[in-house]
């Protein structure tokens, strides 16, 4: 396979888009990049780093449900990942932001952790880095 462009692109499929798309923009501050109208939906994206977080909803087809959880909830892409300069004071903003901590801080090699925080629709998203 020869990639086109030397990025990943996720896409979140959400019932709960001005939710999802505050969460994103506001409260995780990531770019929003712009909003994509297609036959049948609509996909709002955000940048991380070089990375697009693409949330989509497909109007009255878009499922209710997603299954909430990391990687024990089930099978399939359950978690995305991404680095922060100074993980406790991020996660400490976060928990401000009522946001749900799923795992809290959890140091593995000195000076580095890992936590998971959840979306409103409850994907997890792992925050990495200096602790």
């Amino acid at each position: 396979m020869t990639a086109l462009s030397e990025t990943i692109e996720v896409g979140i499929v959400t019932h709960n888009i001005d939710t999802m798309c505050h969460f994103y923009g506001n409260t995780l501050g990531l770019a929003f990049e712009g909003k994509l109208d297609f036959p049948g939906g609509t996909m709002h994206r955000y940048r991380l780093g070089t990375a697009v977080i693409k949330l989509v909803n497909y109007g009255d087809e878009t499922p209710e449900q997603c299954i909430p959880g990391g990687g024990h909830a089930a099978c399939g892409y359950r978690y995305i990942s991404f680095g922060v300069a100074d993980l406790n004071s991020v996660i400490a903003q976060l928990k401000a932001a009522n946001v749900g901590i799923a795992v809290d801080v959890t140091r593995f090699a000195e000076n580095i952790g890992f936590a998971f925080v959840c979306d409103p629709d409850g994907n997890w998203i792992e925050l990495f880095g200096g602790c």
